[in-house]
């Protein structure tokens, strides 16, 4: 009758000690299960990140697990919330109820981009297999058969392949992960000795038999019976040719014929393990045991002229322009920085071309055979060709019209890699998503005060 008249009155009946104890213990429980539950979380978001940025390699059933697994740890945190709270946050149910519908929705996009098979002919890829393929060949498949441009033949090296070399052949992965476990970030020397250790590994590593079919399978049916068939051998991992670009620490080959395959598919794969990719992993908090490493095999063009194209100005970010460099033979020169090309700036607005610079050009990269095997030399350009453009005024305008259509269709600027064949036709060698520095170059000029710049007027090749 007492407890009746309290509750009347608004004062609630004194918990005896038992309840009190009782009901403590359930909200300490709560607390320790949401404590749990949220470092769970971190831990699958840590793997789907590294996943995100080509460290780890899931395929789409995983990053499903993944995401579900993540949802009922929420799931347990929102109820744990609401135990310790006196239920005063209900609407953190929906919310997680809503995340997960919204989760399932995209994951259901995107199931198409597994693939069982260890290699695919370019005609059999596009950019929805990027967590298959890797991002170079997801571009060049959706280049060729959704938007109909030009490309060399070829086929993908699934990451797959790669992840069955690496952790199926007897020790390898074991004596590696040994030796990665001792890199010292902060030791240049250590991170070099590891490396080399490490890649001597995987190069003298035998490929297992179902890989190298593989491989060679798709070789000939890329390129027949063609005995003078020379490929470019690429790495293509997870996040290399995305927004958060791994670009440029991998190894490329020039040159590959058939008989070369093999090996040089062992010398691209160790280079995940190069001083670069090691360094930079190491400072950028990646693991460093990383496995998505897919391979792209296209065959070499037989370049005329090639160059790269920026639809949008890579250094003045206010400027309306493409910008289109290139110069003649092969266009390693242009990428690495090490031969100074022609430029044209065309007008995104007008298709026009407002500015050509002409550049001297002495020497030029060829490819060369010898006996067997084939190599890039540098060989003197005729003198007829030094100050002659290597493209042509409609060539550069189709390059730009090109450059125009891929931003759109990837909704970003592009930084496109182009050349010319024998028969002056222009083909793509490949697209990714540009490196935009949003500080515009002339913010940095008023800190230089006084002093003389040692340099002015070039291009950025790489902000350090």
């Amino acid at each position: 009758m007492v407890g009746k008249l309290k509750k009347f009155f608004g004062r609630k009946p004194r918990l005896s000690r038992e309840q009190a104890m009782t009901a403590f213990h359930r909200r300490y429980a709560s607390f320790k299960e949401l404590l749990q539950a949220n470092a769970d979380l971190a831990g699958i978001l840590a793997g789907l990140n590294a996943a995100q940025h080509g460290e780890r390699h899931m395929e789409t059933s995983q990053v499903r697990k993944e995401a579900r697994r993540a949802i009922f740890r929420c799931d347990r945190m929102a109820a744990a919330l609401n135990d310790i709270s006196g239920r005063r946050h209900l609407g953190l149910n929906a919310a997680v109820h809503s995340i997960a519908g919204r989760i399932e929705k995209e994951l259901d996009q995107r199931t198409r981009g597994d693939v069982p098979s260890l290699t695919l002919n370019l005609t059999e890829v596009d950019a929805s297999m990027a967590y298959s393929v890797g991002g170079k060949n997801a571009n060049l498949g959706e280049l060729r058969n959704m938007l109909d441009m030009p490309v060399p033949r070829g086929f993908a090296i699934t990451i797959k392949a790669g992840t069955i070399f690496l952790l199926r052949t007897p020790g390898l992965f074991k004596s590696v992960y040994s030796l990665l476990r001792s890199v010292d970030p902060d030791k240049p020397d250590n991170i070099n000795a590891v490396s080399r250790q490490v890649e001597k590994l995987i190069r003298e590593a035998p490929v297992p038999k179902e890989v190298e079919d593989a491989l060679l399978k798709a070789w000939d049916l890329a390129y027949g019976n063609d005995p003078n068939a020379v490929a470019a051998l690429r790495s293509s991992a997870i996040a290399e040719d995305g927004v958060q670009s791994f670009a440029g620490q991998y190894r490329s080959l020039l040159g590959v014929t058939r008989n070369d395959l093999i090996p040089s598919f062992k010398v691209v794969v160790a280079s995940l393990f190069s001083p670069r990719a090691l360094t930079y992993r190491a400072s950028h908090g990646y693991a460093l045991d990383a496995m998505g490493m897919g391979l792209c095999c296209v065959e070499m063009v037989r370049a005329r002229a090639a160059g790269v194209v920026f639809s949008r100005h890579p250094v003045d970010l206010r400027s309306n322009s493409i910008v289109i460099n290139g110069l003649w033979g092969l266009g390693e020169m242009v990428v690495d920085g090490s031969g100074t090309p022609d430029q044209w700036l065309v007008s995104r607005a007008t298709g026009k071309i407002t500015k050509t610079t002409i550049a001297h050009k002495a020497v030029r990269l060829r490819l060369v055979r010898h006996g067997s095997g084939v190599e890039s030399e540098m060989v003197p350009v005729p003198d007829a060709l030094r100050d002659v453009p290597c493209l042509s005024d409609d060539q550069v305008r189709r390059l730009a019209d090109m450059a125009m259509e891929l931003e759109r269709h990837y909704q970003y600027p592009q930084d496109m890699e182009w050349a010319v064949d024998e028969e002056d036709q222009i083909v793509l060698l490949q697209t990714r998503p540009m490196g935009l520095d949003s500080m515009a170059e002339e913010k940095a000029a008023p800190i230089l005060g006084h002093l003389r710049p040692l340099l002015s007027g070039a291009d950025v090749a790489a902000r350090g």
